[in-house]
């Protein structure tokens, strides 16, 4: 009798252990960097993480978040079944922005894992240098004209025409030394009197219509 009781317990043992034992789900990405550039005007770029269920239940995908409004993202689907594969889509809005970004994506499943953390390098090329971006005088200085130059990319032509100053404590204009390539802009204080700064824009448009403005900025200080 006690032989025929371990027995039953034995059995029952391995009776919960099979029932309890979790059943293997996991999505496995193809990758989960992305490294890029954008072209000069280029206003949006998509990217696509594309992943695999390696598991033997469903995955669920509970949610998709990201850190920052200039990037949007979402899976092609909410459920895949074990052996399917799905892509997550990512558009990140370039705006006005120019130089390095990182951004992240943090996808949420069903599969007790953790987080999927997504990353996104993207390099934002300037449309136009700016050099010097400051230029200074001394309070009491004299009051000698000073020069920016601006360069553009070597993938666009922009016509910069138009000079503005946010402040009347200086006065500021423009010329082209390469037509939709090379500008200097002048720029000069008014007086030199008392401390004051203003930003110098200066506006232009491609040969795609489209508006590019430039900044500088000058200080007596």
């Amino acid at each position: 009798m006690p032989r025929l009781r371990l027995c039953f317990t034995v059995a029952a043992i391995a009776v919960v252990a099979l029932v309890t034992a979790p059943a293997n789900a996991a999505l496995t990405w193809a990758s989960t960097n992305f490294s890029g550039e954008t072209k000069p005007l280029q206003k949006t770029l998509l990217i696509a993480y594309a992943f695999k269920n390696t598991g033997d239940k469903p995955v669920a995908i509970l949610d998709v978040q990201t850190n920052c409004d200039c990037t949007a993202a979402a899976t092609d689907k909410k459920v895949y079944q074990p052996g399917e594969a799905g892509t997550l889509n990512a558009q990140f809005t370039v705006g006005d922005r120019g130089g390095a970004y990182q951004r992240a994506i943090t996808v949420l499943t069903d599969d007790g894992a953790a987080p999927q953390r997504l990353t996104l390098q993207i390099e934002v090329p300037e449309l136009a240098t700016v050099t010097p971006r400051v230029r200074d005088w001394a309070v009491g200085a004299a009051a000698d004209e000073q020069t920016v130059d601006v360069l553009v990319h070597d993938a666009i032509r922009v016509n910069f025409a138009e000079v503005f100053v946010s402040a009347v404590g200086f006065a500021a204009r423009v010329e082209p030394l390469e037509a939709g390539r090379r500008y200097r802009v002048f720029v000069k204080p008014v007086s030199t009197a008392e401390a004051t700064s203003a930003a110098i824009r200066l506006k232009g448009k491609a040969e795609s219509g489209e508006v590019v403005i430039v900044s500088a900025y000058a200080n007596v200080r």
